[in-house]
């Protein structure tokens, strides 16, 4: 297996419960699984994150490294501010 880089670059689309795009400062915590439902938490990181029109743009790595991304299958939770935190695949590859 191939070890991929200690950072991942994450990018998105933020909108309210509307579906309108949102613009501003937000604390924006990415946090890393083992599996989709029911996993361990592998690692964190929090970022204050500028939104312009709904796009973002992060890195990942806070206390995230090689240990955890050593090319196995991730799933990224995504928690903004006090919001419900939601899922999505990383693909290893």
């Amino acid at each position: 297996t191939a070890h991929v880089g200690s950072r991942i670059p994450i990018q998105g689309r933020l909108t309210d419960a509307n579906g309108s795009s949102l613009s501003g400062t937000y604390d924006i915590r990415f946090r890393l699984y083992d599996a989709a439902v029911g996993g361990t938490a592998l690692c964190e990181d929090t970022n204050s994150v500028i939104v312009e029109n709904g796009l973002f743009y992060s890195e990942i790595w806070g206390d995230c490294g090689s240990g955890e991304m050593n090319g196995q299958q991730l799933y990224l939770g995504i928690k903004v501010g006090t919001d419900e935190e939601k899922y999505r695949n990383i693909k290893k590859n």
